[in-house]
């Protein structure tokens, strides 16, 4: 059997890429989900996000890192919004697990932030899957990110936040699954 085929920059309205949302869900997404890479994972796999930190501490991402390697044993795929810290190491433990990972990032497709994970992003994008609610050509917000996590939210059954001060972005990661009805810890 032949795998599907990647899709690049396809856009999609949430519920064909992620199937039935509830009320909440369908209230908050994005009007369109763009996507680089493998569509399918969000449909046929089990996704926990690993999210916290951009200047974790060492065990914080020494456990990311296992987390995810164990996510990936288990053929769970690995969700994160490529930022550096916590974000990259767990994208970049399931990979080297062997494992899918998705990254929902706060930039259109053509853009990274960090800069610093481009190479991450693209790998990410040919080998697994990138999804942005903003198209080519939007310009990037700090708001942008709190978006990225209420997008987040509903692509991921459950998330983990590894470590976070009280005013991170990735608190409202676990506020948006909180809302949701999805489990956090």
């Amino acid at each position: 059997m032949n795998p599907p085929e990647r899709v690049t920059g396809e856009a999609f309205a949430p519920e064909e890429a992620l199937g039935p949302l509830n009320d909440v869900e369908r209230r908050h997404a994005p009007r369109q989900l763009y996507t680089s890479g493998w569509p399918e994972l969000l449909r046929d796999r089990h996704r926990v996000a690993i999210v916290g930190s951009r200047d974790a501490s060492e065990l914080a991402l020494r456990r990311a890192q296992r987390l995810a390697h164990e996510l990936a044993a288990r053929e769970v795929c690995v969700t994160s919004g490529l930022a550096r810290g916590i974000d990259t190491a767990a994208h970049t433990a399931a990979i080297e697990r062997g494992g899918r990972t998705v990254a929902v990032i706060g930039t259109p497709l053509d853009q990274c932030n960090p800069r610093s994970n481009a190479g991450l992003q693209s790998e990410i994008a040919t080998k697994h899957l990138v999804v942005s609610q903003f198209p080519l050509g939007q310009p990037v917000h700090r708001s942008n990110f709190v978006l990225r996590n209420r997008t987040m939210a509903p692509v991921s059954h459950a998330s983990v936040i590894v470590e976070a001060r009280e005013s991170s972005d990735s608190l409202s990661q676990g506020w948006e699954m909180l809302r949701l009805g999805s489990r956090c810890s």
